[in-house]
């Protein structure tokens, strides 16, 4: 089982980018990007490196610990799942990325999806600290997922049914929208950021 506990080469890397960094002024910021979640809104309002830390420090620990409980019912239920590649949309400071990265050592490859910039530079920042992580590809948007996909070659998707091992596989080479393209399981609401 993997600890709920953010690691240490994460913590490290949080506290070398604190450094110089005001905990007040990091308080303040995260309170308003935690009433912009709660309001409806979303990343748009983490504009610079300070309020994407502001918003780690505020949001990974929790993030962290829900998705390793997820993981690690996950390898409860199936312990030979062993992905070899995770495509993590959506991911912000990279949390889930992290916490895959110690729950299967199996994962040799990693992509980042993230529109935010802000977000993808710190989780990028963050990464160089870790051996396992520090070679991360980071894609911008939507519109370029294929690059994200195309560095992992397939994407093993959980959740998803195949004929041969109950883990469904999405090319590269498949649209979003096409017909032989696997349905993208729907992740708990509680799980995002």
């Amino acid at each position: 089982m993997t600890s709920p506990d953010l690691p240490a080469e994460l913590k490290a890397a949080l506290d070398g980018k604190l450094r110089g960094f005001s905990r007040n002024d990091a308080a303040g910021r995260s309170a308003s990007i935690s009433k912009t979640y709660r309001d409806g809104g979303g990343s748009g309002g983490i504009r610079s490196e300070t309020d994407a830390l502001a918003y780690a420090l505020a949001r990974m620990p929790a993030t962290y610990a829900a998705v390793t409980a997820s993981l690690n019912a996950l390898a409860e239920i199936r312990p030979d799942f062993a992905p070899k590649n995770l495509l993590d949309v959506g991911a912000g400071p990279g949390t889930a990325t992290w916490a895959a990265a110690e729950a299967f050592s199996s994962l040799q490859d990693f992509a980042l999806l993230d529109a935010n910039d802000a977000l993808r530079t710190l989780a990028l920042g963050l990464f160089t600290e870790s051996f396992r992580l520090r070679h991360v590809t980071a894609v911008a948007d939507g519109d370029r997922v294929g690059e994200g996909m195309n560095a992992l070659g397939r994407v093993r998707l959980l959740g998803q049914r195949s004929h041969d091992d109950g883990v469904g596989e999405l090319g590269a080479g498949h649209a979003a929208h096409s017909r032989s393209a696997p349905r993208i399981p729907s992740i708990p609401r509680a799980l995002l950021p």
